[in-house]
């Protein structure tokens, strides 16, 4: 998939070495990009396309690549988690074109706040938001922006061709829930994965079945399969874990970044492994401004989120070093 991405970037004007970059940027779901405005730099719809459709690749379950190869096609009519992950992305996007379109995007009331860390000056304002505007002024331009931006945050790569922290209120909690969410499991993603998700959704349903039928007996099915038990248990620890990790990073966060929901995006941006969040640390900022102790949170944020939690946490203890 990397040779083919490649080769269909270079295609769309890029050099060798940009391609490349940009094709580890995509299928490691890294986001990294070797020019300052992300994928918008090129301000190609052949180009933004060709990176949408790996960026969701990239998030599949590389299992589910394999079967493909194989000619194993099964996994498309079968896995849910792959299901969930699909119709997520395609409801979002919908949902997106739809409110961009109708309802563009508006003047920021306190400039002077969400440009506080952003080396553009205020009065410059005015223009970025028409820029912005003329992006989503066609229900075609609205659709091209929506889907490559979920697509980005929803498998954490990161990548941008729009100022999507200046978009209306909706899209912009949307993402940072999409943060938490993550690709599949067995993909390049970060976040707590779909299939997660999907079992703590279907907790919650079984949770309250019983509290209607307190005798009720209803193993957890995905798929038509019952879970064990113990993977359940694990599951709801890890999200648990998770949720309880970024609460408690946020709070800190908010010692060293006065404004609360920058503290937030900056937690759920890093422990999902995206890179841009809101406000001071949008989708046109940096980390640069975030002060050394605040940089250390989100450096541990950033590992726990990477290596899943657990694993930091087993290393920790010393019965485990004990042991090898």
């Amino acid at each position: 998939m990397s040779v083919i991405e490649t080769a269909l970037l270079m295609f769309g004007g890029m050099d060798l070495f940009d391609a490349l970059c940009h094709t580890f940027g995509t299928m490691a779901t890294g986001g990294f990009s070797t020019k300052n405005a992300s994928i918008g730099y090129y301000n190609s719809n052949y180009i933004d396309w060709v990176i949408t459709f790996f960026m969701f690749l990239a998030g599949v379950n590389f299992l589910i690549h394999y079967r493909l190869l194989r000619g194993n096609f099964t996994d498309l009519k079968t896995n849910k988690e792959f299901q969930f992950y699909t119709a997520t992305i395609i409801v979002t996007i919908v949902v997106f074109t739809g409110i961009l379109y109708w309802a563009g995007i508006k003047p920021i009331d306190q400039a002077s706040e969400h440009f506080q860390h952003q080396p553009r000056m205020v009065e410059h304002l005015e223009a970025h938001i028409d820029s912005e505007n003329a992006k989503v002024s066609t229900p075609y331009g609205s659709f091209r922006r929506a889907a490559f931006q979920v697509v980005s945050i929803a498998t954490t790569t990161g990548y941008g061709t729009a100022d999507f922290d200046i978009w209306p209120n909706f899209c912009r909690f949307t993402l940072l829930f999409l943060m938490f969410w993550g690709g599949c499991a067995g993909s390049t993603g970060g976040g707590m994965k779909m299939i997660r998700i999907l079992v703590v959704l279907k907790m919650g349903g079984r949770e309250l079945k019983k509290m209607i039928k307190p005798h009720l007996v209803a193993p957890l099915k995905i798929g038509g399969a019952s879970m064990d038990e113990q993977s359940v248990i694990n599951i709801g620890a890890f999200f648990i874990l998770f949720v309880g990790i970024f609460v408690a990073a946020s709070l800190v966060m908010t010692l060293f970044i006065p404004d609360l929901l920058t503290s937030i995006a900056t937690v759920a941006a890093t422990l999902g492994n995206i890179g841009p969040g809101l406000n001071g640390v949008g989708s046109t900022q940096t980390y640069a401004w975030i002060p050394i102790p605040g940089k250390w949170i989100l450096i541990i944020c950033m590992l726990l989120g990477r290596l899943e939690i657990f694993t930091i946490l087993l290393a920790l203890r010393p019965s485990f070093w004990k042991k090898y």
